[in-house]
C-alpha cells in the first residue's frame, strides 16, 4: 500500500503545520545510494546483461533497503515519467515531474557493456534514485496543497505509488516516515532519537563499535555490521554474513 494514503490521514495536522510537514519530507529526501554492477547470463540465453544493485540508506528513518534493476527497467521508468510530464494538463503534476525531464539519461549501447559504460550508468542511476525519492516527497507535500482538487490528488497518488513500487520501498520505511512526520507535527521540538546497539564489535572486521559516527547496518536478523564492511557482501548475496538469513532491508545508524 502506498504511504500516500497514510499521509492523507495526517492532513488536518499538516494543514496547520505545513512548514513542519514540508521539513519532515525534506529530511526523507536526504538519502545516500551505493551501487555496484554484476554481469549475468539468463537461463538459456547467450548474451550477458548487467544487473545493478543499489543500497539506499535513509538517515531520517535510519532504514536501508536494496534495489536490483537492469538498464532496461530504468529506461522504461524514465520514458514513462517523461511522457506523463509532457502529456499532463495538470500544473502540479508537471511541476513535480519536471526534474526527471532534465535528466541526462545514459544512452543504449549496441555492444556489451564496458567498464566506462557501467560506471556512467551507476552514477546516473544513483542520481535518479535520489531524484525519485525527492519527487515522491514533493508529491506528498503537494497532496496537502491540492486536497480539494480530486483529479490532481489522484494523479499525485499514482505518481507516488509508481515510484514506491519501482524503488521497492519497504513497508517499514513507509511506516517510519509517517510515524516520524506525525511526531514532528504533534511535537515540533522533537529531538531525533539515536539508535543504540548492544553488539561490541563488527563480525567482519572485528573492530569495536566505539565511534558513534561510524555508519552501521542493522540487518533484520539482528546482526550488526559496519556499513562499508557488509556492503560488498549484500551486493552479491541478500543474506546475513553471520547467520545467512535473507536480508533486503534493515536499520542504519547513519547520522542525521
Amino acid at each position: 500500500m502506498s504511504a500516500s494514503h497514510e499521509f492523507l490521514e495526517l492532513m488536518p495536522l499538516a494543514e496547520n503545520s505545513l512548514d513542519q510537514f514540508k521539513a519532515a519530507q525534506e529530511d526523507v529526501k536526504q538519502i545516500t545510494v551505493h551501487s555496484t554492477a554484476s554481469s549475468f547470463v539468463e537461463h538459456g540465453g547467450r548474451d550477458p546483461f548487467t544487473l545493478y544493485t543499489l543500497i539506499v540508506t535513509c538517515p531520517a528513518t535510519k532504514m536501508w533497503w536494496i534495489i536490483k534493476k537492469r538498464y532496461s527497467e530504468f529506461h522504461t521508468l524514465h520514458r514513462y515519467l517523461v511522457k506523463m510530464h509532457k502529456s499532463s494538463k495538470l500544473p502540479k503534476i508537471r511541476d513535480v515531474l519536471r526534474p526527471i525531464v532534465g535528466v541526462d539519461f545514459p544512452k543504449r549501447t549496441i555492444r556489451f557493456d564496458n567498464e566506462i559504460t557501467i560506471t556512467k550508468r551507476k552514477l546516473a542511476f544513483d542520481n535518479i534514485v535520489a531524484m525519485l525519492m525527492a519527487i515522491r516527497s514533493d508529491c506528498i507535500c503537494a497532496m496537502v496543497e491540492c486536497k480539494t482538487n480530486s483529479e490532481t490528488l489522484q494523479q499525485l497518488i499514482h505518481v507516488c505509488s509508481f515510484i514506491e513500487a519501482f524503488l521497492a520501498i519497504p513497508e517499514l520505511q513507509k511506516k517510519e516516515e509517517v510515524h516520524r512526520t506525525s511526531l514532528i507535527l504533534s511535537s515540533p521540538e522533537l529531538v531525533p532519537q539515536v539508535v543504540s546497539y548492544t553488539d561490541d564489535e563488527c563480525p567482519i572486521c572485528l573492530s569495536d563499535f566505539q565511534d558513534p559516527e561510524d555508519k552501521t547496518l542493522h540487518l533484520g536478523c539482528g546482526h550488526i555490521f559496519h556499513e562499508d564492511c557488509v556492503m560488498q557482501w549484500l551486493q552479491l548475496k541478500l543474506s546475513c554474513p553471520t547467520c545467512r538469513e535473507t536480508s533486503i532491508c534493515g536499520v542504519s545508524n547513519e547520522s542525521e
